[in-house]
């Protein structure tokens, strides 16, 4: 038997007061994120060496960053033994993905999580949203003036769009579970379950916490409304591509090899539809070799 309402909005409240009060931390300097950020927009005077530095305090991100940069992708001659070097191979924008898989890596991991968490499916979720986002972004470059997001930037967005089902489950895990029910026996999706349950969906808390986290407003914006874009107040063309990722991520490609018309839908008219379900489909696949790679 659920709360009354009134008990469910009144804990909502409070949730979202404790998330502010005390957020979520990150498994690396919390410094060094925002730091990513600044770093690889034009004009920043943030140096490698500083980058390096605080990737230097977490000894498992220092382990990622070698091991991505010795990965046969890049096809060195020789091994990146120094971590100075790594940041070098890789870039501040592969190094800031690196940074970013880490973090969802380690709290869908690592993290004591309800028994009925699927961890590793969230993982491969996130990954794949992670491609589809950025596919999607670099191939309506140029299509939509509205459209602000990087490919780079999407796929952050990606990467973290669902990172508030964590924080719910983690902070609230009898909410989670009672939200779970409500989604399998409705039927309804997570998110409407979510809405139908307390009013508040896991964009905003993921939102609320990557805002402590100091992440642009881009993302937080975008990640707030990926499951009501169209209502978003500033980043409404980056909300709707988010929201179309995560469809493509959980429908894939329709039998045609075109995209699902819930995604569809949300790019603008004038898009070439037959290079965004090849854009797609290309984005699967490299989703797919992370995903191995990752485990």
């Amino acid at each position: 038997m659920f709360p009354s309402h009134g008990e469910r909005m009144q804990d909502a409240r409070t949730f979202l007061e404790e998330i502010a009060g005390n957020p979520p931390g990150l498994p690396y300097d919390p410094m060094l994120l925002p730091k990513l950020f600044d770093a690889s927009r034009e004009g920043s005077h943030i140096s490698l060496g500083e980058i390096t530095a605080g990737i230097e305090k977490s000894q498992d991100l220092a382990v990622r960053v070698l091991a991505s940069a010795n990965s046969a992708y890049y096809a060195l001659e020789s091994a990146v033994t120094s971590l100075s070097r790594a940041v070098s191979v890789l870039g501040l924008k592969e190094v800031r993905n690196v940074a970013l898989m880490a973090g969802a890596d380690t709290w869908l991991r690592n993290a004591n999580l309800p028994a009925g968490f699927d961890a590793p499916g969230a993982l491969r979720h996130q990954i794949l949203a992670a491609e589809l986002a950025k596919a999607l972004a670099q191939t309506l470059q140029g299509v939509d003036p509205a459209l602000r997001i990087k490919p780079d930037e999407a796929y952050a967005a990606g990467l973290l769009h669902d990172i508030g089902k964590v924080f719910l489950a983690l902070r609230r895990p009898q909410v989670w579970a009672a939200v779970e029910e409500l989604r399998k026996t409705a039927p309804l999706s997570f998110a409407e379950a979510e809405d139908e349950y307390w009013s508040i969906d896991h964009g905003l808390v993921g939102a609320r916490v990557l805002y402590y986290w100091k992440l642009p407003l881009m993302l937080t914006d975008s990640i707030s409304w990926h499951h009501a874009p169209q209502p978003a107040p500033n980043y409404a063309a980056e909300a709707r591509l988010l929201c179309a990722a995560d469809i493509l991520a959980h429908e894939g490609l329709g039998p045609d090899g075109a995209l699902p018309a819930r995604a569809a839908d949300l790019l603008p008219e004038n898009a070439d539809r037959a290079a965004l379900a090849a854009a797609a489909q290309a984005a699967a696949e490299r989703a797919a070799t992370m995903i191995g790679l990752v485990g």
